[in-house]
């Protein structure tokens, strides 16, 4: 069979779903959320953002503005898994983000395909991505460590398990992403970044003999699932308020999420001693309230790395979107991928602080 570029973007994108355009019915929308929320009128429907797999809306009614998210291309298994997650860490003291449910008492709804989640706008403050405080990343972590504290009570055979990585799919995959970014190269060009991280991507995973299986830290957490800065809200102190988007929640071990974590809320910027310093403030906060040994943590740092090396999300979305915000987020990808081959032991004695 020749591959074609329909071909490798149907098959990339029912991997990591896009957000061509907005192509709801408006009109239908809101008729359909009068429908099930009781709105005498919605006023107005704007999209907010375009976050990376999805599309959101901020709703006005006469009375009160909300937020509308959808989550593209997710099962009702998953988003059930996720809304159980959400009122599962609300009733247990962690800040999470509440829906609001329908006239049928649903926190979630199907509309054109997709689910959707209704929620009350939140006029509050999100961080700085280029000027996270040390209050700030010392309240996440101190937060991260509740919600995984809390997390190892649940039935934890009712959510999927975290997803690691599977070398012949990464290798499936590249040739189809290869044979896309060769096209588009031909036509308007591909930054030279780009090509430079695969490489080192196709390289690494080539090379690299370690196997989840390798890896000996127990899956007995319910994780956020994305618990970065983005997904924050703050008051004035800095001190994080509430967290949202427990879409990619999951069952998995704490000390991989604990990493992933750290290397994106504090190495986004860059990887000299701020960042350590950062990643240091973090990680103390966390360790005082659920302390993890050093070498879960080097574990933790390792799975989460390698996994990053066998993701091509961020080649696809830079591929199809080409935002300035992706743009940022994919350098400092670049940044973490330039750093495959070290030598983690010292990366994490450098971080880790006894609880």
């Amino acid at each position: 069979m020749r591959i074609t570029g329909s071909f490798v973007q149907n098959r990339l994108c029912s991997r990591y779903p896009m957000n061509d355009s907005d192509v709801h019915d408006r009109e239908a929308l809101k008729d359909l959320l009068c429908e099930l929320f009781g709105f005498a009128t919605v006023t107005k429907i704007e999209l907010v953002y375009e976050r990376y797999r999805c599309l959101n809306y901020r709703i006005s009614t006469p009375n009160q503005e909300y937020f509308l998210k959808q989550y593209r291309g997710r099962s009702s298994e998953e988003v059930f898994e996720t809304k159980f997650a959400e009122q599962f860490f609300s009733e247990n003291e962690i800040p999470i983000l509440l829906p609001v449910k329908d006239r049928f008492q649903r926190p979630a709804f199907k509309y054109a395909d997709e689910w959707f989640s209704l929620f009350d706008f939140v006029h509050a403050k999100q961080p700085d991505s280029q000027h996270l405080t040390d209050t700030f990343l010392a309240s996440l972590g101190a937060q991260l460590a509740k919600l995984h504290r809390v997390g190892s009570l649940v039935r934890l055979d009712s959510f999927r398990r975290l997803r690691l990585w599977d070398e012949e799919e990464f290798v499936f995959e590249v040739v189809e992403l290869n044979t896309l970014l060769e096209q588009e190269q031909e036509k308007s060009g591909v930054p030279s970044l780009v090509f430079e991280t695969l490489e080192k991507k196709m390289k690494f995973v080539t090379q690299c003999q370690r196997t989840a299986k390798d890896f000996t830290l127990p899956f007995d957490c319910l994780l956020h699932g994305d618990p970065i800065y983005q997904n924050t809200f703050i008051n004035d102190a800095d001190q994080v308020i509430a967290l949202f988007d427990l879409e990619d929640t999951c069952v998995g071990p704490r000390a991989y999420e604990v990493s992933r974590a750290i290397l994106i809320n504090c190495f986004e910027r860059g990887w000299g001693d701020q960042e350590f310093h950062q990643a240091r403030t973090f990680f103390r906060a966390y360790q005082h309230v659920y302390p993890i040994s050093f070498e879960e943590f080097q574990q933790g740092v390792e799975m989460y790395m390698i996994k990053n090396a066998h993701k091509l999300w961020f080649e696809v979305k830079h591929l199809f979107d080409g935002g300035e915000e992706i743009k940022r987020c994919y350098e400092a990808h670049a940044n973490r991928i330039r750093h495959l081959t070290d030598n983690w032991e010292p990366f994490c004695r450098s971080i880790y602080t006894a609880g």
